[in-house]
C-alpha cells in the first residue's frame, strides 16, 4: 500500500479531467473480484467489460439486449397511445 506522489497532468490536459479520469478507472480496476452480472440496468458497471474472460463480449452483447428491449417497449408504449388518442379523436368526430 505504498502512496506515490501526485504527478501533474501533460500539457493541454485539465487537472479536473485527470483526476477524473484516474477516478474512474481506479474504480473499475478495484472492482476486480466484484465482476457478477449486472442487475441495476441504471447502474451499469464498466469494471465487467474490462474484467470477464470473455474480454466483455458478452457483458456488450446484454447491454445491447437491454436497449434494444427498452426500446421496444417504449415503441410500443407509444403506439398504444397514438391507439388511445385515435379513438378519443374518433369518439369527438363521431366517426367511430
Amino acid at each position: 500500500d505504498e502512496e506515490l506522489p501526485p504527478v501533474l497532468p501533460p500539457t493541454g490536459i485539465d487537472i479536473g479531467q485527470w483526476e477524473a479520469f484516474y477516478f474512474e478507472f481506479g474504480e473499475l480496476l478495484s472492482n476486480v473480484c466484484c465482476v457478477q452480472p449486472c442487475v441495476n440496468e441504471a447502474k451499469e458497471d464498466d469494471s465487467a467489460l474490462l474484467w470477464s474472460t470473455d474480454r466483455g463480449v458478452t457483458e456488450l452483447q446484454q447491454r445491447r439486449e437491454r436497449r434494444a428491449q427498452r426500446a421496444t417497449d417504449a415503441l410500443a408504449v407509444a403506439e398504444a397511445g397514438y391507439e388511445v388518442l385515435d379513438s378519443k379523436v374518433d369518439e369527438n368526430l363521431g366517426t367511430d
